[in-house]
C-alpha cells in the first residue's frame, strides 16, 4: 500500500465541492433481500485507518437567537471557504468557526425601552422575547404560549409581554423575567400609562380587560365581547379601548373605571392618542372619529380598513393606515384631512420616530417583495425594503434606530433613518442550497416563494423568481459548464444569475437531481408519490432521454463520477436504482428502511446510503451491497472526507455523528441536539454539523495537513 501523502498528492482540490441536504422519512414495508446477481467493482485503495488522526469536535457554535434557528441545510464554497446554514428562513454565514452574519427570524410585536435602550421581539413560534441592544441580541427570555403585544413602562422599567395562548401576562425588567401573571383570556393589546402605572390589557376574543399595576393585578372588568386596541393619554390619564367585535364603540376608562363609552354602534379597529393637543383617534370603515377627552368633536370621512394610527407628538401629524390593496396613508393634522399619501400593497402598521418625525409603515403582501414606505410630514422620503412581509415595528427614540420584523422571512432588519444598517434574509421557506465553485455564486431555493436568491460571499446579487407554484425542491451545478439544475414542479437551468430555460414547466414534481461533471449528464427524478416515477436524463439543457417508472420517492441522487454509476435514493421502497449513462444497470438494490440520504467516495468506489427506517448505513461497491452498518437512531445525511476516507453519518435522535471507514465503524462523537445535515470544508477540512433542535453548529475537525478533495457529483437531496 503507497503511504499516506503519496495517495492523495494527485488529487486537483480546485474542482471540488460538497452539499449534503435534508430529505425526509416515512416508514416503508417489506424487508430488502438479498442480491447474488450483480457486479461488484474492485475499491481503489484506502488509507490505513491506523494512520490517521482520528476526528474530533473542535466547537460548538450556539446561535444567537433567530440565527440559524432549526438550521436544516448546510453548503460549502471551498473556494472561499464560507459555509452557509439555511435555517427556518434566513442563511446564516459561517468562516471558519465564526458565524460572520446572520439575524433573528419571526417576530410577531416590537418594544422599546428608551431609558435602557433595550429593545424587546416577541417569537410566537418559540415563546421568547429576545433582547437587543444596538444591533446584537444579548439574550432571550421565555414567556407564555404564543407572545403577541408588548408594552413599556420607562418610568418603572417594567416591560408586559401578551400571552396570547395562555392567557397570561409575562413581566420582565431589563434581562430579567420578573413574574407571570393571569390576564383577560386571549391578550393581544396592551395600554400602558407611565405616570400612574397602570397597563391596560384587552382580551380581544372576550368580555374582559384586566388593569395592572407594576407587577401585580388590580382587577379585571367585565365589558362588551371584543376590546381590541389600546392607547393611553398620559397627560390626562384617560385610557381608550376601541372595542371591535360587538359595535360598542370606544370605552374611555380612568384608572381603573369606565367613565363612559362614545360611538356606540360601531366597531373600531385601531386607536391613536396625541398627547400634545390631547386629541384622540379612531379608525372604523368609513371614516375617522375624533375625541377630546370624553367627547366626540368632529368626524372625517375616509378610509376602507384603517387598521393603525401613529402619532408624531412633535410636528402634530397623525397618520392614519389605510389596509387595502391599494394601499394609502391618511395625513391629519388635529381635526382636519390634510392629504392622502400612497402606500405600499396591504400596509398593515405604523411607527414614528419622534427624533426624526420619519414614520415607517409596512407593506405585508406576500405575492411580492416587502417594502417599507417612508414618510416626513406630508410627503413621502423613499421606499425600502428590509424583507419579506414586514409585520411589526418598534422605535428607539433616544438612538433613532428602527427595528422590523418580517414574518414571511422570518429576519429582522434595522433601520437609521431611511437605510437598511443590517440584514441577511432570502424567501419563503428555504429549502435546498448550492454553489457554484468556478463563479463562488451561491444559490438558495426558496421553495414557497417559489424564488431562488443568488449571493456572492455574504452578498445577495439578486433572487431569480420562478414562480409561485415552481416549488424549488433540489439543486446541483456542473462547475465545467457552469449550469445550475434546479429541480421542483419542472427543471429549470441556470448559468450565472440568469435562467436559460425551464424544461417540463410545471407538468411534474422532481424531488432529486444529480450531476455526472465527467460525462455531462443531469439526472432529475421523480416517483410516484410525486408524478409518474421517471428519470429524466439530461445534457446540457436538452433532454437526452426519459426512464420511466424506475422511481418510487426518490429523495436523493448520488453520482460516481469515476465509474459513471449513478445511485437514486427510492425512500418508500427501501431501495436504489443504479443506472449508467442512459441505460439502467440496476432496478430496486434493497438497502434498508427508509433510506434518505446518500454518499459517493470517488476515491475507493464506495457508496453510503443512510437508512432512517432500521438506523443503518448500507455500503454498495459498484452494484452489490457488500455490507449493513448499524449507526446512530434515525440517521439523516451523509458526508464524506475523501482525503481521510472517513464518512460522517447524522444521527437525529442520538445527537451524533457516527464515523465510518471504509466498510466499518470506527467511532462516534456527541454533537449538538437533532443534527439534520452536514458539510465538509475540503480546503480547511472542517466538517460542519447543522443542529437542528440545538440550534447550533457542531464542528468536527482532522488533519490539518491532509490533502483533501470531495467529488463535486457527491450530494444528499
Amino acid at each position: 500500500m503507497p503511504s499516506f501523502p503519496r495517495l492523495f498528492s494527485r488529487v486537483n482540490v480546485s474542482v471540488a465541492l460538497a452539499f449534503v441536504a435534508l430529505a425526509f422519512v416515512v416508514i416503508v414495508v417489506g424487508q430488502p433481500s438479498a442480491r447474488a446477481d450483480v457486479a461488484v467493482v474492485p475499491p481503489r485503495l484506502l488509507p490505513n485507518a491506523a494512520n490517521l488522526t482520528f476526528p474530533k469536535v473542535i466547537t460548538t457554535m450556539q446561535f444567537p437567537l433567530g440565527v440559524g434557528v432549526y438550521p436544516m441545510k448546510v453548503g460549502v464554497n471551498p473556494a472561499t471557504g464560507y459555509v452557509y446554514v439555511t435555517s427556518g428562513s434566513n442563511i446564516s454565514v459561517i468562516s471558519g468557526t465564526q458565524i460572520i452574519t446572520g439575524l433573528p427570524p419571526l417576530g410577531r410585536a416590537v418594544g422599546v425601552d428608551p431609558t435602557t435602550r433595550y429593545v424587546y421581539v416577541a417569537d410566537s413560534a418559540k415563546d421568547n422575547v429576545a433582547v437587543i441592544s444596538g444591533t446584537q441580541v444579548i439574550t432571550t427570555l421565555p414567556t407564555g404560549d404564543s407572545p403577541q403585544a408588548i408594552g413599556v413602562n420607562p418610568a418603572a422599567g417594567y416591560v408586559y409581554v401578551a400571552n396570547w395562548s395562555s392567557n397570561n401576562m409575562t413581566v420582565l425588567s431589563g434581562t430579567q423575567v420578573i413574574t407571570t401573571l393571569p390576564v383577560a383570556p386571549t391578550p393581544r393589546s396592551i395600554g400602558v400609562n407611565p405616570a400612574t402605572g397602570y397597563v391596560y390589557v384587552s382580551g380581544r376574543n372576550s368580555n374582559f380587560v384586566t388593569i395592572l399595576s407594576a407587577t401585580q393585578t388590580v382587577t379585571t372588568l367585565l365589558v362588551p365581547f371584543g376590546p381590541g386596541s389600546v392607547d393611553v393619554n398620559p397627560v390626562t390619564g384617560y385610557a381608550y379601548i376601541a372595542n371591535e367585535g360587538s359595535n360598542a364603540g370606544v370605552m374611555v376608562l380612568s384608572g381603573t373605571q369606565v367613565i363612559t363609552t362614545l360611538a356606540s354602534g360601531s366597531s373600531f379597529g385601531s386607536i391613536g392618542v396625541n398627547p400634545s393637543t390631547g386629541y384622540v383617534y379612531a379608525g372604523r370603515s368609513g371614516n375617522i372619529v375624533v375625541i377630546s377627552g370624553t367627547q366626540v368633536i368632529t368626524t372625517l370621512a375616509g378610509g376602507v380598513y384603517p387598521i393603525d394610527i401613529g402619532v408624531n407628538p412633535l410636528g402634530g401629524y397623525v397618520y392614519v393606515v389605510d389596509s387595502i390593496e391599494s394601499g394609502s396613508i391618511m395625513v391629519l393634522s388635529s381635526t382636519q384631512l390634510i392629504t392622502s399619501l400612497p402606500a405600499g400593497r396591504y400596509p398593515a402598521a405604523i411607527d414614528v420616530n419622534p427624533v426624526t418625525g420619519y414614520a415607517y409603515v409596512p407593506s405585508t403582501d406576500l405575492r411580492s417583495p416587502g417594502a417599507v414606505t417612508v414618510l416626513s410630514g406630508t410627503q413621502v422620503v423613499t421606499t425600502i425594503t428590509p424583507g419579506s412581509s414586514p409585520r411589526a415595528f418598534g422605535v428607539n427614540s433616544t438612538t433613532g434606530y428602527v427595528y422590523v420584523v418580517n414574518e414571511g422571512t422570518d429576519s429582522l432588519a434595522i433601520m437609521s433613518d431611511t437605510q437598511v444598517i443590517t440584514h441577511f434574509s432570502v424567501g419563503i421557506s428555504p429549502w435546498a442550497i448550492g454553489a457554484n465553485p468556478t463563479t463562488g455564486y451561491i444559490y438558495a431555493l426558496n421553495r414557497e416563494s417559489g424564488s431562488i436568491t443568488v449571493l456572492s460571499d455574504t452578498q445577495t446579487i439578486t433572487t431569480l423568481v420562478l414562480g409561485s407554484l415552481s416549488y424549488p425542491r433540489a439543486i446541483d451545478v456542473n462547475p465545467k459548464t457552469g449550469y445550475v439544475y434546479v429541480a421542483g414542479n419542472g427543471v429549470t437551468v441556470l448559468s450565472g444569475t440568469q435562467v436559460v430555460t425551464t424544461l417540463i414547466p410545471g407538468l411534474m414534481s422532481y424531488q432529486a437531481v444529480g450531476v455526472n461533471a465527467t460525462s455531462g449528464y443531469v439526472y432529475v427524478a421523480n416517483g410516484p408519490s410525486f408524478g409518474s416515477g421517471q428519470i429524466l436524463v439530461i445534457s446540457g439543457t436538452s433532454v437526452v432521454t426519459t426512464l420511466p417508472g424506475i422511481a418510487y420517492t426518490p429523495v436523493a441522487v448520488g453520482v460516481n463520477p469515476a465509474t459513471g454509476y449513478v445511485y437514486v435514493v427510492n425512500r418508500d421502497l427501501g431501495n436504489v436504482t443504479v443506472l449508467s449513462g442512459t441505460q439502467i444497470v440496476s432496478l430496486f438494490l434493497p438497502v434498508g428502511l427508509g433510506p434518505v440520504a446518500i454518499g459517493v467516495n470517488a476515491t475507493t468506489g464506495y457508496v453510503y446510503v443512510a437508512a432512517s427506517g432500521d438506523n443503518s448505513v448500507a455500503v454498495i461497491s459498484g452494484t452489490q451491497v457488500i455490507t449493513n452498518l448499524a449507526v446512530g437512531i434515525r440517521p439523516e445525511a451523509v458526508a464524506i472526507n475523501e482525503a481521510t476516507g472517513y464518512v460522517f453519518v447524522t444521527n437525529l435522535h442520538s445527537n451524533s455523528v457516527t464515523i465510518i471507514s471504509g466498510t466499518q465503524v470506527v467511532g462516534a462523537l456527541a454533537v449538538g441536539a437533532g443534527p439534520k445535515a452536514i458539510g465538509i470544508n475540503p480546503a480547511t477540512g472542517l466538517t460542519y454539523v447543522a443542529n437542528y433542535a440545538g440550534q447550533s453548529i457542531s464542528i468536527i475537525g482532522e488533519s490539518a495537513a491532509l490533502n483533501i478533495y470531495l467529488p463535486v457529483v457527491l450530494k444528499n437531496r
